[in-house]
């Protein structure tokens, strides 16, 4: 198994404004591609891409992952998990419906996990951060900060702006904070510029098909 660091390749846009939109947007779309955590390494450059981790902790834990090939599988079939009930989750809300409760309880046994190993303290520059105890060659640590930002979105006046991309071949998540509201793309240079492409095409194939009239 290989870590990708994050500094030599290509990072995907981290556009859902929380970290655990962030890591519900790794699904695989057909505007996206691929399934951005297929593996655990994956997963750690991801982590990497967010600020989860640094790159030299999560080279830590790939070495970890592959001394220990059991915990890697516990760890990825993990993140998968956390990922799964996030969307479930934060997806209902964006369609203006209510999560499933087994989701919520799903959100609250994690908590329960993590908050055992939280604990504020004084940040680098200013003001305070969550930070971590046990952490050392913990596989499953990158995903703590993920169920925190859940819970604290969930209990956030920022529920309401939890909003799904205008794009069919998309819907990855973002919380809109555009000051009136109206914010309909992840990316407006990714699938708002190739919305606009299909809806040229669209009006020039019909432009012409009149023509032949």
């Amino acid at each position: 198994m290989l870590f990708e660091d994050p500094k030599t390749t290509h990072p995907p846009d981290i556009v859902g404004g929380r970290l655990c939109l962030d890591l519900a947007n790794t699904l695989p779309h057909e505007e996206k591609g691929s399934d951005r955590i297929a593996d655990y390494p994956q997963f750690l450059t991801w982590t990497a891409e967010t600020g989860i981790t640094t790159v030299a902790e999560a080279e830590a834990l790939r070495r970890r992952a592959e001394a220990d090939p059991r915990a890697c599988e516990v760890a990825l079939n993990s993140a998968r998990e956390v990922r799964k009930w996030i969307c479930n989750l934060f997806g209902a809300i964006a369609d203006g419906g209510e999560p499933d409760p087994q989701d919520l309880n799903a959100l609250n046994e994690a908590l329960r996990v993590v908050r055992v190993r939280a604990e504020l303290a004084p940040a680098r520059v200013d003001g305070y951060e969550w930070r971590w105890r046990e952490t050392e060659g913990n596989l499953l640590r990158p995903l703590w900060p993920v169920v925190l930002s859940a819970a604290e979105l969930l209990a956030s006046d920022e529920l309401p702006s939890i909003r799904r991309c205008d794009s069919d071949r998309c819907r990855w998540l973002f919380v809109d904070r555009s000051r009136n509201g109206s914010r309909r793309w992840c990316d407006m240079r990714v699938c708002g510029n190739r919305a606009k492409v299909r809806r040229h095409y669209t009006r020039k194939k019909a432009d012409h098909a009149n023509a032949d009239r």
